[in-house]
């Protein structure tokens, strides 16, 4: 990827008004930035520097003979990209320009905003083009290189043949992006080989542009129809053919990365399946509250024969038994919800279920899923041990009590007995008679308070 930092733009332009604006706007993208303003600093800087700049903005309004010299010696002397800028269309010398290898020509007269996001573009395609790999077949030599040089101008990676044979033997040993075929190439019947590629389904793999010097109408239609992607008649424009390549990569690269993501969307969707089916709990998927998937274990909790039974139905067609509250905490999207419920199965079997939902975006839809994970088991073993646990606890309650009641009891046996005593030996002793009396009151009382203990131990709460 681009370090726009360390990419650096010279901006020649006496126009020092726009020369300022080009680079303050470019600045926002965090290029490096140089610029000249004077027609005398121009080939000066150059030399000093000219290692240093990745690519030059040149606007060509001076007079014809200084812009030509100055063009003439970046070329010679650099190997930065070049960009022109000018207030006019200068027609075939700006052809000119093109098949000199310049990536761009912009009128000055657009809204500045527009110029600067077209330079960024193609700075950046600068990058993205070093992966792609075009293959021209024609049968000039000379024809071919020309097209290489522009073409590796822009940083794309050119092969070039000059008979159908060799170019079938690249194809057969590279991935490439593009194929510009000469429609007149001798040793094979350029229709024939089109209609070879579409069979052997490369013509999904790459495009093909098409070129041809007859001026039939037939030529055009019959290319097309045979999977070349687009045509152009020679002689042509450079800057016409060069727009051309460039949208066709663009198209290729923009139907790779969906079909790249058609593969991810599918691949998640697979998961996605998989890990519903897989999973030890009941789960299902709702869009506007209507179910539209679910797992296996969902057909088995509720009782139905199959998935079909399930899809379709409403959310509260499948939870009806769930409680007011909680079917309120269900319709309300912006909150995830966990809880625990009741529900019936299709056979009147009736669940404790543990009950969680999720609320997700989904291809532009909100998706909700529900899990729910039956706790009919753990309830029941919940209801057992706090029942052992209770009574383990009674048992050592009883304990303690037996062991409170020994001396109270004691206590009241012994008044007790001192005071049949003394009645029986005509000992009796009012004063001592009743202090034994309280005593035991004393001793009666403490003895109730325990069994409240006791029979508070026992509710239910």
């Amino acid at each position: 990827m681009i370090n726009n930092k360390k990419f650096h733009i010279l901006i020649i332009d006496n126009n020092e008004d726009f020369n300022n604006q080009l680079s303050e706007k470019i600045n926002l993208y965090k290029f490096n930035t140089t610029q000249i303003f004077k027609e005398d600093e121009i080939l000066e800087c150059i030399t000093k520097s000219h290692s240093e700049f990745d690519l030059i903005l040149l606007n060509i309004d001076f007079d014809d003979d200084t812009s030509t010299k100055i063009f003439d010696f970046i070329s010679s002397h650099t190997k930065s990209k070049i960009i022109l800028l000018s207030k006019e269309d200068i027609g075939e010398k700006r052809e000119e320009y093109f098949a000199q290898g310049i990536l761009d020509y912009h009128i000055t007269s657009r809204k500045i905003d527009h110029i600067v996001d077209d330079i960024v573009d193609t700075i950046y395609s600068l990058y993205t083009n070093k992966k792609e790999v075009i293959l021209i077949i024609d049968s000039s030599e000379i024809f071919c290189k020309k097209l290489e040089k522009i073409l590796l101008t822009r940083n794309y990676q050119v092969l070039w043949v000059c008979t159908a044979k060799e170019g079938l033997e690249i194809l057969k040993n590279n991935e490439i992006s593009l194929l510009i075929l000469d429609m007149e190439i001798e040793d094979i019947n350029a229709h024939d080989l089109l209609e070879g590629l579409r069979e052997m389904y490369l013509l999904s793999q790459f495009f093909v542009l098409a070129l041809s010097k007859n001026k039939s109408p037939s030529i055009v239609r019959d290319s097309l129809k045979n999977g070349a992607k687009d045509f152009l008649m020679k002689p042509f424009l450079y800057e016409e053919f060069l727009l051309k390549i460039d949208i066709l990569i663009s198209s290729l690269r923009n139907k790779k990365i969906a079909n790249e993501q058609t593969q991810e969307i599918k691949s998640s969707l697979k998961s996605f399946k998989e890990l519903l089916d897989s999973s030890i709990g009941a789960m299902f998927v709702f869009e506007e509250y209507i179910c539209v998937n679910c797992n296996n274990e969902a057909i088995k909790i509720l009782g139905y024969k199959s998935k079909k039974d399930i899809v379709n139905k409403k959310i509260f067609e499948i939870f009806t038994d769930i409680s007011e509250t909680h079917k309120k905490e269900l319709l309300n999207d912006t909150i995830e919800h966990n809880f625990e419920d009741t529900i019936i199965s299709k056979g009147s079997i009736q669940y404790e279920v543990q009950i969680k939902e999720r609320n997700i975006v989904l291809n532009n839809k909100m998706v909700k899923i529900i899990a729910l994970l039956d706790i009919t088991d753990l309830k029941r073993n919940e209801k057992i041990i706090s029942q052992q646990t209770k009574m383990a606890s009674m048992g050592e309650m009883i304990g303690n009590i037996a062991h409170q009641w020994r001396q109270p009891l004691t206590a009241i046996s012994v008044a007790a007995g001192g005071i049949k005593l003394g009645y029986e030996l005509d000992m009796c002793d009012t004063e001592e008679t009743i202090h034994e009396l309280d005593n035991i009151v004393d001793n009666t009382k403490f003895l109730s308070a325990t069994i409240e203990s006791f029979q508070n131990f026992l509710k239910d709460d």
